[in-house]
């Protein structure tokens, strides 16, 4: 079943739109004669020059590798995301962001667009329970509280910077919410008009 990953790659800012798609199976469901993808890289002229692989081109500079259903899933691309701009990151365990970004011939000022792919299935949380949140010996229950941040997608420039690019203030809001039992985010954590993918403005 094809699925469309519902994020223009153009981010909005274009007549034109781009989207992926992606054809999604049950496990339970897969044969031997099933083709799955294995692998995906962005931007190489040739990967299959130095391979004796065969990879599949597909537009915007992305290569496919395929190759039929052996039974370990761990083996295949089973999720694929796309993220947004040359600093992003993707924090999700076992994910791998690519460092090239797709070939679309956006517009310089909107951030480029970059493939993100989990192979196999992510580890099982934890089952046990979670732990109670309690006031400490000391009687304090610290708790952090986050708004206005204002956060964009891409690189941004702080408008309130307490240092000459606001570096400070990232680094105290990782100290805060390092020691804090809670972190509570109020409102306004990303900018109305500049966050074209809260997700990964988020991330």
């Amino acid at each position: 079943m094809w699925h469309r990953i519902e994020k223009d790659l153009y981010l909005y800012t274009a007549q034109q739109s781009a989207w992926l798609h992606v054809a999604r199976a049950k496990e339970t469901e897969l044969t031997a004669d099933d083709l799955l993808v294995t692998d995906i890289r962005v931007g190489e002229p040739h990967p299959s020059a130095d391979s004796d692989n065969s990879w599949e081109s597909r537009p915007g500079g992305i290569w496919l590798l395929r190759s039929n259903y052996t039974g370990d899933i761990h083996r295949a691309v089973t999720e694929l995301d796309v993220l947004f701009g040359v600093d992003a990151v993707d924090p999700r365990p076992q994910w791998a962001l690519m460092q090239q970004p797709l070939q679309l011939k956006a517009k310089p000022e909107v951030p480029v667009a970059r493939l993100s792919i989990l192979h196999g299935k992510t580890n099982p949380k934890p089952n046990g329970p979670r732990t109670a949140l309690r006031v400490r010996e000391d009687g304090t229950f610290k708790v952090v509280q986050i708004s206005d941040t204002h956060m964009v997608t891409g690189v941004g420039v702080c408008k309130d910077a307490i240092d000459g690019n606001g570096l400070a203030i990232l680094i105290f809001i990782v100290r805060e919410i390092s020691n804090k039992r809670i972190v509570i985010l109020v409102g306004e954590d990303f900018s109305s008009t500049l966050t074209l993918d809260a997700l990964g403005a988020w991330y």
